[in-house]
């Protein structure tokens, strides 16, 4: 009869969990979380600062389409202006520039960049004017915009060929 209860005791120690088991499984799991909570905090930031690139490069080429098909007979661009408290950037249409006293025709779509985003270029206190010509679609000028999220920036570059880029 001895032998059978410490059968019985030795099967009953087998199918459970120490106390220390289940401590080094809490701490393996919690070195887990922190190690994918760090990651997918960056890979939020990364994504965030991709799709402001991605909606800023979509306006810049729809402003040079309407100009290359002469809508309106005006010259359309996009304004960045990092004046303010809040950064923005403005698609617009003029027959002349962006400039103080200038004939705005029409404000098209005003965005405020998102929580966070900042501009690098234009620095602070300034503002870049990006205007296409007719027809031909090109840039009065190269121009560099920059936006920064946290230790992450991107740069959309617009070459005087007319090429818009994300870098």
């Amino acid at each position: 009869m001895k032998i059978k209860n410490l059968k019985l005791k030795i099967l009953y120690f087998e199918y459970g969990f120490t106390l220390l088991e289940v401590i080094l499984v809490l701490a393996i799991l919690a070195i887990i979380s922190t190690i994918s909570f760090s990651y997918l905090g960056g890979f939020k930031t990364s994504s965030e600062l991709d799709e402001t690139a991605g909606q800023i490069v979509g306006k810049l080429r729809e402003a040079q389409g309407k100009a290359m098909t002469g809508e309106d007979n005006k010259k359309w661009g996009v304004h960045f202006d990092n004046t303010g408290a809040e950064p923005f950037y403005d698609f617009f249409s003029t027959t002349n520039s962006y400039a103080s006293g200038s004939t705005i025709v029409e404000t098209i779509y005003l965005t405020h960049l998102a929580q966070g985003i900042t501009f690098t270029a234009p620095t602070s206190g300034q503002s870049i004017d990006v205007i296409f010509s007719k027809i031909t679609g090109v840039p009065s000028s190269a121009q560099n915009i920059v936006i920064n999220l946290q230790n992450s920036t991107k740069t959309i570059s617009i070459e005087t060929s007319g090429r818009i880029e994300v870098q």
